[in-house]
């Protein structure tokens, strides 16, 4: 490096700029398969222009824009890296060292080093330029990990995506001229009633029972047909398998953001639209479905993106913001206050009087972090923590059949119209060896090897709810091994004429996190 160019990168402090974007950088390259670069736009935007703010504060007071930097840089490492620091004692001092004296750890070494700083009679050319090539040497290796999958997904992430989202079905009004509304809510990880018999010593057969009396067909042997969410309410809302997915990307390919599109931009909405449905989407603390643009309406209660959330709370502010309770960061708290929400705005528009409705429901229920008391109060971590996982669960099932039993009587008593109403888990709860954190929000998942599971573990990761409710008029009966792929597909075929045959009910799962388009059958593992 010539004198000139030396002297020019010791002047421009821009490391405390790039040592901001690590954070950021970091969390996305744990993520970089399920996290859109669109999500850290926001957050980068956030936190560099704080950055600005605080270098310019910093120049200021100090006269010096090199010495500004240097505050400027300490202040950012004391609020952005505290996570590592807190990893770092654990794992010497292990588990006895608690996020107080985590914290205040950190904040006295801060000080020290601070305390130093200010003593010192440097002009920091030096220090300058050894920050700014140490940022960028700190950068080069995740934001090219970052860039070069990113390529990668984006070479066929439209094509995978309109393989499976088009065309849309055209639909004919009913010859009556009625429009049903059409109700899709989705109870997420509620098991099948053998599997809650069998696997949680819980016998659900009064709920069911209240649903066959409510004039439902039980599918008591349906399995969803794919093992995640992701996977198994896109193949629903877009009445197809995934098979045309891996077609276009291969199956090696571990792009999950398909899957997340696929549930904003879905066939079922996209050809309901054009008959004047009104689309009311009820969203969940999970990104993908916490809030869809094409939705008229959208109900939900004090979410933040899943990827924000874990940055601002792997920062200094929120871990004291989390240790001094601060109800803001109080995700379970949230949840379940969310959970109640969502069940009191469903029941208010099952009474309101306009256009042709269709909602999406995603209840996070009985679905971890479990939060809730069968009665619908709120659990604390340390009474949650107090209690055996199966109370935990079923808890949140006997809530869960409550809620649904009164929305349903509101639907079927005040609707104005005839409705079609579908009660359809997406997935089963984990298998207890699988499973991760189901106390914390957004923990409650571990990469595994799915061909790993036992027969008696997938039926309780596939085996599901499933119950539909169709206009007394015209009610076929449905097989009790239908799946939920099949669902819209005779909804769409028997009430709106549209050409689209039943398929064959199958059961598949992706192998792992690296191969999340490589399926296999296992429809007849399932129903031995």
């Amino acid at each position: 490096m010539s004198d000139s160019a030396r002297r020019g990168f010791a002047a421009w402090p821009l490391y405390p700029f790039l040592f901001a974007i690590h954070p950021v950088a970091s969390l996305l390259l744990g993520n970089v398969a399920k996290v859109p670069l669109s999500e850290i736009v926001g957050p980068l935007l956030l936190i560099e222009g704080v950055v600005l703010v605080v270098l310019l504060i910093a120049r200021a007071v100090t006269g010096s824009w090199l010495r500004a930097a240097m505050y400027c840089f300490l202040i950012v490492i004391l609020m952005l890296y505290f996570q590592r620091f807190e990893n770092g004692l654990k794992s010497v001092f292990g588990a006895e060292i608690t996020d107080m004296i985590a914290i205040m750890s950190w904040l006295a070494l801060w000080g020290l080093v601070t305390g130093l700083i200010g003593r010192s009679k440097s002009d920091f050319r030096v220090a300058t330029m050894a920050l700014n090539a140490a940022a960028i040497l700190f950068l080069i290796v995740p934001v090219s990990i970052i860039g070069y999958f990113n390529f990668q997904f984006l070479a066929n992430r439209d094509a995978a995506i309109a393989a499976v989202n088009r065309p849309v079905p055209v639909l004919n009004k009913p010859t009556s001229g009625k429009l049903p509304d059409i109700w899709y809510l989705v109870p997420d990880r509620y098991a099948r009633g053998d599997v809650l018999k069998a696997q949680y010593a819980f016998d659900n057969s009064a709920f069911l029972d209240d649903l066959t009396r409510a004039g439902f067909q039980v599918l008591d042997q349906s399995a969803a047909n794919y093992q995640r969410t992701g996977h198994s309410v896109s193949s629903t809302l877009n009445l197809d398998y995934l098979d045309a997915i891996s077609a276009v990307t291969g199956p090696q390919s571990m792009d999950w953001v398909i899957l997340y599109r696929l549930l904003a931009d879905f066939k079922v909405w996209r050809a309901l639209k054009p008959l004047g449905y009104a689309y009311s989407h009820f969203g969940s603390w999970w990104t993908p479905t916490a809030y869809n643009a094409l939705a008229d309406h959208n109900i939900n209660w004090k979410v933040v993106p899943t990827f924000q959330r874990f940055l601002w709370g792997h920062s200094l502010p929120g871990r004291i913001a989390g240790a001094a309770g601060w109800r803001a960061m109080d995700d379970r708290r949230i949840q379940c206050e969310r959970i109640a929400y969502k069940f009191d705005k469903l029941r208010e528009l099952a009474a309101q009087k306009t256009a042709p409705k269709f909602v999406f429901a995603h209840l996070l229920m009985p679905h971890p972090p479990f939060v809730l008391r069968a009665d619908g109060s709120c659990l604390s971590l340390e009474q949650a923590r107090s209690r055996s996982r199966r109370d935990n669960y079923i808890d949140q099932v006997r809530y869960t059949n409550d809620q649904l039993r009164r929305l349903i009587a509101v639907i079927q008593a005040q609707s104005e119209r005839e409705a079609i109403i579908i009660v359809q888990a997406d997935e089963g709860p984990w298998p207890q060896r699988f499973a991760g954190d189901e106390l914390t929000l957004g923990l409650d998942t571990n990469p595994i090897e799915w061909g790993d599971l036992s027969d008696a573990e997938l039926r309780e990761k596939m085996a599901i709810l499933h119950a539909i409710y169709l206009p007394a008029n015209d009610r076929p009966l449905l097989p009790a091994t239908s799946t939920p792929v099949n669902t819209f597909r005779l909804i769409f075929r028997r009430w709106f004429g549209a050409d689209l045959p039943a398929l064959a009910d199958e059961n598949h799962i992706y192998l792992d996190d690296q191969h999340v388009y490589d399926f296999r059958r296992v429809t007849e593992r399932l129903r031995e």
